[in-house]
C-alpha cells in the first residue's frame, strides 16, 4: 500500500506542530484550551497543523464493585473538538496511548471519518509543493518484539519514501530527557539504519512533556561498545509534548548527558513549534509559549 496523499493546500511552509493533549474535556481556564486558543490564532499565519499524537485519553473510573472502566464523554469530545482551529487541514499521528487500548484509535479514527483531522493510515506520508515529503509513522510497532513483522514492514515502506527532503514526524523521540534520565526508542537498529542512509531535514515528535531542542545521532552502530562516533550523522529533533498534559520535569544530571547534544533551552512550558520555510533546505523553527494560569508550572529549564 503507498500510504501516501496529496493535500488540497500544496504549499507545506509555515505549519505548525504539537502534541500531548491527553485530555478530551479542552474546559475553559485549562492548559489544554489555553493551547488550542493559541493553535487558533496561530493558524492565521500557519494554516497547517500535524498533531505528535496522545490527543485524548478515556476517563477511568471504578464502579462500586470495584471494576475498572473507561469511556469518552460525548460531550466532552465535541467540546475538544470546538477548542480546535478552523478551516486548516489537520494531520496526526498515533501516541502510545492506543497501545492495548483499541477504545482510543477507535475514537482518533472516527475523527478522522467525521474530518476533524486526518488519520488515513497507521504511517502514512503527504506530498507538497517544491518536493518536500512530511512522513508520519507509528511508533508503538517499536516497543515490542511482538510487532516486529509490523514494525519491519513499515521500515520497508518508510525506505521507498525517504528522499532529499522529508520531514519525520514520530510520537516517541529517538531519545529524548526525561525526570533524572534520559529514555531512547526500543528496537529502532533498522530505522536507523533509514534515517543514516538518507536524514530527514528535521524531526518532530512528542511523548515527552516538555520541550527540547536537540541534535540526534542516526548512526545504527552507536550503541555498540565499539562505536567511536566516527560515522556520526547528527539532525534536529524537537519534542514537542506540550499541549496540554502535565508537564515532566527534568533534573540537571540528565540535562548534562553526554548521550545527546542540547542546541537550545529546555523548557517547562506549554506551547507549540511553528516551522518556518527552509534556508539551505533547513526548516526554520520558532517556539511558542502559551501563558498559563499563575498557578500552573512553566519554566525554563537549565
Amino acid at each position: 500500500m503507498d500510504h501516501c496523499i496529496n493535500p488540497i493546500k500544496n504549499d507545506l511552509f509555515p505549519f505548525i506542530f504539537v502534541g500531548c493533549w491527553n485530555k478530551t474535556g479542552a474546559r475553559a481556564g485549562s492548559a489544554q484550551a489555553a493551547v488550542m486558543q493559541g493553535l487558533r490564532e496561530a493558524a492565521k499565519e500557519a494554516p497547517l497543523l500535524f498533531l505528535g499524537g496522545d490527543n485524548i485519553y478515556p476517563d477511568k473510573w471504578k464502579d462500586a464493585s470495584g471494576i475498572k472502566h473507561k469511556a469518552f464523554p460525548v460531550s466532552r469530545l465535541n467540546n475538544m473538538v470546538a477548542f480546535l482551529p478552523l478551516n486548516i487541514d489537520i494531520y496526526t499521528a498515533i501516541g502510545n496511548h492506543n497501545i492495548n487500548t483499541p477504545e482510543i484509535y477507535a475514537k482518533e479514527k472516527e475523527l478522522h471519518d467525521r474530518g476533524v483531522w486526518k488519520l488515513p493510515a497507521d504511517y502514512y506520508c503527504i506530498n507538497f509543493n517544491d518536493d518536500w515529503k512530511v512522513i508520519v509513522i507509528n511508533t508503538n510497532l517499536y516497543y515490542s518484539r511482538k510487532t516486529g513483522e509490523q514494525r519491519i514492514e513499515q521500515e520497508k515502506w518508510l525506505q521507498n519514501q525517504v528522499t532529499d527532503k522529508y520531514i519525520l514526524i514520530m510520537h516517541e523521540p529517538l531519545i529524548s530527557f526525561k525526570n533524572k534520565s534520559y529514555q531512547v526508542l526500543h528496537n529502532r537498529d533498522g530505522l536507523l539504519q533509514i534515517l543514516y542512509d538518507m536524514p530527514p531535514r528535521i524531526i518532530l515528535c512528542a511523548d515527552t512533556h516538555n520541550y527540547q531542542e536537540t541534535l540526534v545521532e542516526l548512526s545504527p552502530n552507536q550503541y555498540s561498545n565499539s562505536w567511536d562516533g566516527s560515522d556520526s550523522k547528527k539532525v534536529v529533533q524537537l519534542v514537542v509534548g506540550t499541549g496540554g498534559a502535565t508537564l515532566d520535569s527534568i533534573e540537571q544530571s540528565a540535562a548534562n548527558s553526554q548521550s545527546i547534544q542540547r542546541i537550545g533551552d529546555l523548557r517547562q512550558e506549554h506551547g507549540f513549534v511553528i516551522i518556518d520555510k527552509p534556508i539551505d533546505s533547513i526548516p526554520q523553527y520558532r517556539w511558542n509559549k502559551i501563558e498559563m494560569p499563575s498557578n500552573a508550572n512553566s519554566s525554563i529549564l537549565y
